[in-house]
């Protein structure tokens, strides 16, 4: 503590000397620690009489410290600064106007009176709606995809100019007291509520919208002139939910007790800021940082309970389907690093003379005991760092292993069967919520534990798997490569159940085969699945099986798969411009191949 404030105290002391000796003044710049982040709590004021103890960095911990603990040579300087900014400080002061004139300020203004108020208003109910009269540059687009486009630019200009005539307005000071002005009409609740909608339509992600919908909050709330009602209030709530802004949106939900509630509408909104707020979580989660030591919001048991005590005290009924999006938001923050394995690395492999290409080097195999066809159900064993001996799934149940957000989920899911949460009367939860579990389950790496939910909690309730409940399961065990297990919930999903399959699901099978090298079985998988029920996987898929297969030097699967994908074009009329023949020729060309005319059918070669 004293050596800080040593170096603290001789770096001023050089920094003034520096100024007074340049300067007949004393630089406030020069002075201004804030620029250097070791000290950026600090700040020095101009206008005060210099007192040691009045500067605001000189709590009363400082000034015992000052007064007590620090050497005689550091007070001398320490009274050397005092002295310093006494004889200097009224010349700064005196001067501190003449050099805000001598140096104006670069930034563009845009003058009030240069922005039509009518048009600003105008622009923002445009902007409020998803269509704002712009025909779309590509007809059929609308209509196949039945998505309704609007014009980004156009929305986040409209926001723009009226928080430009908000904060104009407020460096003015024009309101008018009467209330009759046009300025009131800028900021009534109705507008505010289309501004909001306006600011939702700019499609910013929820990181950079979080931000926009604080500071527009702010600046109509220093205002004062805009009363909360209904409509806005719930306006505020889906803008604050949408853009993250979690402790805004429960106290938004506390206010709205007043109202009617809207259900589903404003708790979903309430939802929705835990999803939006954990997605930064869930792009860029650290796993090496271990799940004990990730942010708060990996765990949203205090939130989901705040939501459900506010939908009692509403007498809002608890349905099955919202207690299965609660649980959801267990699983959206990301993946653990016990339910993922790096398999490959993509390397730069020399080739003829000094040209270098992409290739592939595979790692080692994930460690036995994350594989579940490795072991068996009652096999005991002991993993790193422990001394037990138990069984995978009794791993998989213990608190003092596995991290609190899983234990959280599994408290969380019994409250709701028992009763208690929020007041509520206890419930059975339906398919919805057991596959929000297995899929918690996945992304924290307890599959023995999500393959206990699928072989034995759901048939003892009578629950039938669906879609998704496979689907969760063949994306876990994809990641791990673990392609016995998947073969086996393949055949029972698609041959004993009989459940239609989607291109999620082939996407998942062809995942698990491509992380254990099978990329002879993954064209082969595509192509007999497109025979047979006529589904395909997405067209990253197609790219991901080409890519695979080029660089490991597997040329004839890659052009197997070319066949295959003409035979897609020929039945369903449509070609993927990522797909086509040009970019099909240039994805091989970037890994050192090429792509001939007799790789093509004739109704795809050209014409010489």
């Amino acid at each position: 503590r004293v050596s800080c404030m040593t170096m603290l105290f001789r770096q001023l002391l050089f920094s003034s000397r520096l100024s007074s000796s340049r300067n007949n003044t004393l630089s406030y710049k020069k002075l201004n620690l804030l620029n250097k982040p070791l000290f950026s709590a600090f700040t020095i004021p101009l206008k005060m009489n210099i007192n040691i103890t009045n500067v605001p960095f000189f709590t009363p911990f400082f000034s015992s410290c000052i007064q007590n603990e620090l050497p005689r040579t550091l007070q001398h300087e320490v009274n050397l600064i005092e002295e310093l900014y006494t004889e200097e400080a009224k010349g700064e002061e005196n001067n501190l106007e003449e050099t805000k004139k001598a140096k104006p300020d670069n930034k563009k203004i845009i003058k009030y009176e240069s922005i039509d108020i009518s048009r600003v208003s105008e622009d923002i109910h445009r902007a409020s709606l998803y269509n704002q009269g712009k025909i779309n540059k590509i007809a059929n687009k609308k209509e196949r995809r039945g998505k309704r486009n609007w014009d980004i630019r156009f929305c986040r200009k409209a926001v723009r100019n009226y928080q430009t005539v908000l904060e104009q307005w407020k460096q003015s000071r024009r309101t008018s007291n009467d209330g009759g002005g046009f300025e009131d009409d800028m900021v009534t609740p109705s507008l505010v509520s289309l501004v909001f909608s306006s600011l939702l339509r700019c499609n910013w992600p929820p990181k950079e919208l979080s931000k926009r919908v604080r500071d527009l909050e702010k600046l109509i709330g220093t205002l004062g002139k805009t009363s909360m009602t209904d409509e806005l209030s719930l306006k505020l709530l889906e803008a604050n939910g949408k853009a993250g802004n979690v402790g805004r949106t429960l106290s938004l939900l506390e206010y709205r007790k007043a109202y009617a509630p809207k259900y589903p509408q404003e708790f979903m909104y309430a939802l929705q800021a835990i999803h939006s707020a954990s997605l930064e979580l869930r792009l860029n989660r650290n796993n090496f940082l271990g799940d004990h030591r990730q942010p708060s919001i990996d765990n949203p048991t205090r939130f989901l309970d705040a939501i459900l005590v506010n939908m009692h005290q509403r007498k809002v009924p608890l349905e099955n389907h919202f207690a299965a999006k609660m649980l959801e938001t267990y699983a959206c923050s990301g993946r653990a690093a016990k339910a993922m394995h790096a398999h490959y690395k993509v390397v730069m492999k020399p080739s003829e003379g000094t040209k270098r290409r992409i290739s592939m080097k595979w790692n080692d195999p994930p460690p036995y005991y994350k594989v579940p066809s490795e072991i068996s159900h009652d096999q005991e064993i002991t993993l790193p760092g422990r001394e037990e001996k138990l069984t995978k799934l009794e791993w998989e149940c213990r608190e003092d292993y596995w991290p609190r957000p899983l234990a959280a989920a599994f408290s969380f899911s019994d409250s709701l069967q028992n009763g208690g949460v929020g007041g509520y009367a206890p419930m059975e939860l339906g398919i919805d919520g057991w596959n929000a579990m297995i899929k918690v389950c996945c992304h924290r790496g307890a599959i023995w534990r999500a393959l206990q939910i699928f072989r034995e909690t759901m048939p003892n309730r009578n629950l039938e798997p669906n879609a998704k409940t496979y689907l969760y399961l063949l994306q876990a065990l994809a990641r791990l490569g673990d392609v016995p297990t998947m073969r086996k919930l393949w055949h029972q999903m698609f041959v004993v159940e009989q459940i239609s399959l989607n291109s999620r699901l082939v996407e998942a099978m062809i995942d698990g085969l491509l992380n254990k090298a099978n990329v002879a079985d993954s064209i082969t998988l595509c192509q007999d699945v497109w025979n047979q029920v006529g589904v395909q996987p997405p067209y990253t898929t197609h790219l991901k099986l080409l890519e695979f297969a080029l660089a490991n030097d597997y040329i004839y699967e890659a052009r197997r798969h070319v066949y295959v994908l003409q035979q897609i074009w020929i039945s369903t009329g449509e070609i993927n411009p990522k797909l086509s023949k040009p970019a099909l020729s240039h994805l091989f060309e970037y890994f050192g191949y090429e792509l001939l005319e007799e790789d093509f059918l004739s109704e795809f070669r050209d014409e010489k």
